[in-house]
């Protein structure tokens, strides 16, 4: 079986959807032929621990520029003129039994005739409600109208919908009952808090981590914009470390900027020397799925809010992660932030949590078994 993992983006850069066709391959590596079809500045370059995967680079500079804006600016809208035609001809000149879309409506949308006349079966993965967020983005309600035709269109035309959040699977269920959940998911073995990297509970200064990027969307500018209007508001004793790419800095003693991060070993040894995790989630779609159970699975206390928690089946408010209102975050994270017990229980629940539900191991032959149950229909 031979499979086309597709991508408007570079899967080698750290943004949440890359991440996820890296993950997509992962879980379908070695047991079937892959193809990655994404748009990268990187030529020539493999993926670490999967050398097999076939990998074909549509980018240029413009269609690298597009991918890399944020998701629903107007320049993005551009790529289906550029993205869709480079797409339809490596399908028809190449033979594929499965097209598995990251998240890609356009993409789906000028390639579908084309699967349908070679009898190629294809897969949607969505990863929220798109007309919904950008509605919670405050977009244009022409442009939210446009949206939800086109996700009608992808999601009755589908011959299978991966929904990685339950609101999704609900919304998308009315359109096609060919739906499945899978959450997202972590390695368990490699996201894993050894004793080495963890804070002294005796020393007095904290460390709040937030994890980006902070210039993809709305959503994590937003995560941004809370901490720099509450910096004040928070304990004296706490600083905070900013992972990841961004752009909008302060100029604050108490905030540290990793910048991007080449690699998840480094990435890891960041999240292992911090004391909690802050997500102040405010888009109650997808939720930021992939860092909060990250996190849990080094142990990590997570605060977030209830719309950081969407698409968390499995994880209890209260035994396995702390969700506050918006408003209240700062005085809880002020109040507990000294609770070395209580952080530490709800730490260690929150990595047995993730073992359980959200492994790698939980999830990959489940995955793999209903993607060969598709292509032998």
């Amino acid at each position: 079986m031979k499979i086309a993992v597709i991508l408007l983006g570079d899967v080698y850069s750290s943004e949440g959807t890359n991440i996820r066709a890296r993950r997509v391959l992962e879980l379908l590596y070695p047991t079937h032929e892959l193809v990655l079809i994404h748009c990268s500045k990187e030529n020539n370059k493999s993926l670490a621990g999967m050398e097999g995967v076939q990998i074909i680079n549509l980018g240029d500079k413009v269609l690298n520029f597009i991918s890399s804006q944020p998701q629903f600016s107007p320049v993005k809208a551009l790529y289906s003129v550029l993205w869709g035609p480079k797409l339809a001809i490596v399908i028809l000149t190449h033979h594929f039994d499965i097209l598995y879309y990251i998240w890609d409506f356009m993409g789906f949308m000028g390639t579908n005739f084309i699967a349908q006349i070679k009898k190629i079966k294809t897969i949607f993965e969505a990863h929220s409600i798109i007309s919904a967020d950008m509605h919670a983005e405050g977009r244009p309600r022409i442009m939210v109208k446009m949206f939800r035709i086109i996700e009608k269109f992808v999601m009755k035309r589908a011959d299978l919908i991966v929904a990685l959040s339950d609101n999704a699977l609900k919304a998308y269920k009315t359109y096609n009952p060919a739906i499945e959940f899978f959450p997202a998911y972590v390695d368990t073995d490699r996201f894993i808090n050894k004793s080495s990297n963890r804070p002294s509970p005796f020393y007095k200064m904290k460390r709040v981590g937030l994890i980006g990027p902070f210039d993809i969307s709305k959503r994590h500018r937003y995560y941004l914009d809370f901490l720099y209007n509450h910096i004040e508001q928070f304990d004296n004793s706490i600083t905070f470390l900013v992972i990841g790419r961004c752009q909008r800095k302060l100029n604050n003693e108490r905030i540290v900027y990793t910048g991007y991060l080449n690699s998840t070993a480094d990435y890891i040894t960041h999240l292992c020397r911090l004391d909690i995790v802050l997500v102040p989630e405010m888009i109650g779609t997808a939720g930021p799925l992939t860092k909060i159970i990250e996190s849990m699975s080094c142990a990590l206390p997570v605060f977030t809010t209830p719309a950081g928690l969407i698409g968390l089946h499995e994880v209890e408010p209260g035994k396995d992660i702390f969700v506050y209102k918006i408003d209240d975050l700062v005085e809880k994270v002020n109040q507990q932030i000294y609770d070395e017990a209580r952080l530490h229980e709800v730490g260690t629940n929150a990595r047995v949590t993730v073992e359980k539900y959200y492994s790698e191991k939980v999830v990959k032959q489940r995955f793999i078994h209903l993607v060969e149950s598709l292509w032998s229909e």
